[in-house]
């Protein structure tokens, strides 16, 4: 039974881990589903224009940083903030 939860549990982990801005591919345009980031984080991606519903296209993402171009410019985005940022389908 053990096994067949860790099973079931790295399924599941693995699909959460393929929504995140650093897990994209470069190239990929999305769409930002939710930032789960703390306020301070949150806020300081508002004022840049990176918010809920921004359209970003991935322009770069390496192992320290993510390039994004959003309607609001260039912005590279360091990968721990990144994996706190959850992107869906471009719409």
């Amino acid at each position: 039974m053990f096994k067949k939860l860790t099973s079931i549990l790295s399924k599941n982990d693995r699909s959460l881990d393929d929504d995140c801005l650093s897990c994209s591919k470069e190239g990929s345009c999305s769409c930002i589903v939710a930032i789960n980031a703390p306020e301070n984080t949150q806020k300081r991606l508002m004022s840049m224009g990176v918010a809920k519903g921004t359209k970003i296209e991935i322009l770069r993402n390496r192992a320290g940083d993510v390039v994004i171009k959003s309607p609001s410019g260039l912005f590279s985005i360091g990968s721990d903030v990144a994996s706190q940022i959850e992107i869906g389908d471009k719409k």
